[in-house]
C-alpha cells in the first residue's frame, strides 16, 4: 500500500469521521463560528432551500426536524437513511459548484475542518449565503445545535435536544472523572499503523472515559506508530473502531498474547460511523465505550 493511498484513505475516514476528526486540542474550548453576526441570524428570514456541506451537519439538521429544508448534501451523508436520497453535491475534497448553483439554495452550511474552503469561498463570491460551523469539542456539538436551530428557524426543536445532550455529557464526565487509569491503544488505521493524539476527536472520547492513551502527546494528531512501540506500552484495552465504509483488515492482535489486552480478550470495536462523526450520536457511542472500558477496569482489579 503506497503512502499516497494511505493519505487519501485517512482523509476519507474523516467523514464518518472517516478520519475524523477535526484538528482539536482537547483543552481548548472553541465555539462554533459563522460568517454573519448573531444578530443577523436572529433577524434573517429562515431559509427554505438548504445544502449542508458535511455529513455531521446533515445529521444534526435532521435531528432538529429541519430536513424538509434540505435540497442537497455532501457525499457520505448516510444518517438517517432518508439523507441518502438527497442530491449529492460533491465530497470533502471538491464541491460540484455548477450543481449547487442549479439547486438554487438560499443557504449553505459549511463545516470548518471538513468543507473545502476554496470551493465555499467561490460559492460566496457567486452570491450564495454561507454559515460556517466550527465543532472542536463535545461542548461545541451543543453550541452547533443551538446555532443551527437559530439559523433554520427551529429554536424550539433545538432547546430540548441541547438540554438532553448537555445533561448526558455532564453525567458521563462526573461518572468517570475519578476513574482508575486504564491504558488503551486506539487503532485508527492498520497500515501504516495509525493512532490518535491530543488534537484528535477520538482522543476526547478517551479523555471523557478516563482512559490513558500513551500516544496522546506524540507528534501530530494522528501519529503513525510501530508495533514494537504499541507492545511496549502494554495496553490493557485495544480499541479497533469499525465503520461501514472501511472494508479493510485490522491488525490481528492475537499474534501477541503477552499484551494484556490480548490475554484478557479486551478488544473493543466501537461504531466509528457514530463515534467519529461530530453529532449527538458520538456522545452515545462514547458513553458505550466508557461503559466497556469500565468493565475491563473491574476485570483488571480482580486479576491483579
Amino acid at each position: 500500500m503506497s503512502l499516497v493511498f494511505d493519505w487519501f484513505a485517512l482523509r476519507r475516514i474523516k467523514y464518518t469521521l472517516l478520519l475524523v476528526c477535526v484538528l482539536v486540542t482537547a483543552n481548548t474550548q472553541a465555539t462554533p463560528t459563522m460568517d454573519v453576526a448573531p444578530a443577523a441570524v436572529a433577524s434573517a428570514t429562515p431559509p427554505s432551500r438548504v445544502i449542508a456541506l458535511a455529513p455531521n451537519l446533515v445529521e444534526m439538521i435532521y435531528a432538529l426536524g429541519a430536513d424538509h429544508l434540505m435540497v442537497g448534501a455532501i457525499e457520505h451523508s448516510n444518517y438517517p437513511s432518508e439523507a441518502k436520497q438527497l442530491p449529492v453535491i460533491g465530497n470533502y475534497a471538491q464541491l460540484n459548484i455548477e450543481r449547487i448553483v442549479a439547486l438554487q439554495p438560499d443557504l449553505l452550511i459549511a463545516w470548518r475542518g471538513g468543507s473545502p474552503p476554496a470551493d465555499v469561498e467561490r460559492l460566496q463570491q457567486l452570491g450564495l449565503r454561507v454559515v460556517w460551523i466550527n465543532i472542536q469539542t463535545f461542548n461545541d456539538v451543543a453550541d452547533a445545535l443551538t446555532l443551527l436551530g437559530e439559523v433554520l428557524g427551529h429554536q424550539r426543536d433545538a432547546q430540548p435536544l441541547v438540554s438532553r445532550y448537555l445533561a448526558q455529557l455532564d453525567s458521563i464526565r462526573r461518572q468517570y472523572q475519578h476513574a482508575a487509569p486504564i491504558t488503551v491503544f486506539y487503532e485508527l488505521w492498520p497500515q501504516p499503523l495509525t493512532t490518535v493524539g491530543l488534537g484528535s476527536w477520538p482522543q476526547q472520547a478517551l479523555a471523557l472515559c478516563g482512559a490513558d492513551n500513551p500516544f496522546a502527546k506524540a507528534m501530530g494528531d494522528y501519529p503513525q506508530v510501530s508495533l514494537e512501540h504499541v507492545i511496549a506500552t502494554q495496553p490493557q484495552v485495544i480499541i479497533q473502531p469499525l465503520d461501514s465504509a472501511r472494508g479493510i483488515a485490522l491488525t490481528d492482535w492475537q499474534r501477541w498474547p503477552t499484551v494484556p489486552a490480548v490475554s484478557h480478550q479486551a478488544i473493543v470495536t466501537p461504531d466509528s460511523d457514530k463515534l467519529h462523526r461530530m453529532t449527538p450520536r458520538a456522545l452515545d457511542e462514547a458513553a458505550k465505550l466508557c461503559r466497556q472500558l469500565d468493565e475491563y477496569r473491574k476485570v483488571y482489579r480482580t486479576t491483579d
